[in-house]
């Protein structure tokens, strides 16, 4: 019987997922590892650890947190839990690792968050109003005049 956190419905638009152990929002932690509950992402509980004892920015809490639809605390919870029942072993320095992460994580995510409307009115300014895609070359400039935006409205 799988422990069920959150019961919202989540459209399967990927593979079936392994059998449920435990059930967040948006991650199950199944006897395969790690999967997103809609079957689009899984990641091995052997492969939990990868990167996180290196300060590798591309272990799985940092990558996860690229991505803008991942939704973080739900993805620590699920790793946590995966690490705990898939039997993946972190030591104590290891745990506070993940959550010294987590934390740097999640306030990354809230400053994108903070910049977003800043961001968009950035890139109208330094693209103009019918730019369809954004050069590579141009994201370090409208980051930097979407700060000086945010800074300029609170004063």
């Amino acid at each position: 019987m799988p422990i069920i956190r959150d019961a919202n419905e989540v459209r399967l638009c990927g593979e079936e997922l392994h059998q449920v152990i435990w059930q967040g929002r948006q991650w199950a932690v199944t006897t395969f590892g790690i999967e997103s509950r809609d079957g689009l992402y899984a990641i091995k509980a052997r492969r939990l650890t990868e990167g996180l004892r290196d300060n590798d920015p591309h272990c799985w809490i940092d990558l996860m947190a690229g991505k803008e639809w991942v939704d973080l605390p739900d993805f620590a919870t699920a790793f946590l839990v995966a690490c705990s029942v898939c039997r993946v072993r972190l030591k104590k320095a290891d745990v506070d690792l993940v959550q010294r992460r987590f934390e740097k994580c999640m306030s990354r995510i809230e400053r994108r968050e903070r910049l977003r409307p800043y961001r968009e009115e950035a890139k109208r300014l330094i693209l103009g109003e019918t730019f369809r895609f954004i050069p590579v070359s141009k994201f370090a400039e409208i980051d930097r005049l979407a700060a000086e935006l945010e800074a300029g409205a609170g004063s």
